[in-house]
């Protein structure tokens, strides 16, 4: 599934959920000294932008509307993402893009029914034309349907839903996607 033979001045991008995806989800994330990369993410990774694909990752972060975190709090986390990224793998996401509003936000400028947070598009639509990304080979993994809803509204059809707790009952969505329980099993389908 990974196109290696990619020859457009677009390129490719592995969009990527945060909490849940990339690192354990802890709740509401104030400190960098939280971040636990899930097993395997690091050297995927690295094989995605060895293969020219851009790092994107998308993510709610409504802890900054519910008043329990602030923005310098998630661009510290995703600073320390990157240095970490770049000390052990010599790799760098690309971009972070965050939403930070909630409609039962606390704090009233975050307050609103944006279109940014996921099951919204729009950051996508941005990291898309901020990059000049190819959406036709990018591909998207996240840990919540929101995050493959958001991302097949933009145009990215390879869609992968990493759940770790097995179910009976696939989460219905009207469009196609593959269900993994780890980041061996998406290398494993690539």
């Amino acid at each position: 599934m990974l196109n290696t033979n990619i020859s457009t001045d677009k390129k490719p991008a592995l969009f990527l959920d945060r909490d849940g995806t990339l690192i354990e989800d802890v709740g509401y994330m104030k400190s960098s000294n939280l971040i636990k990369w899930l097993p395997k993410v690091q050297d995927t990774l690295k094989v995605f932008v060895k293969n020219k694909y851009l790092l994107v990752v998308i993510t709610n972060q409504s802890g900054i509307g519910r008043g329990l975190l602030e923005e310098k709090d998630v661009t510290s986390i995703h600073s320390k993402m990157n240095e970490q990224m770049l000390d052990l793998y010599g790799i760098v996401i690309s971009k972070f893009y965050y939403c930070p509003h909630h409609p039962e936000a606390i704090i009233s400028k975050y307050r609103i029914n944006c279109l940014c947070r996921k099951p919204g598009k729009l950051l996508f639509n941005k990291a898309i034309r901020e990059l000049n990304i190819n959406t036709k080979n990018s591909i998207c993994i996240g840990d919540k349907l929101t995050d493959l809803t958001a991302a097949n509204a933009a145009g990215i059809k390879k869609l992968f839903l990493l759940n770790k707790i097995p179910t009976k009952i696939r989460p219905v969505a009207s469009f196609q996607y593959t269900t993994i329980k780890s980041w061996d099993e998406f290398q494993s389908k690539l």
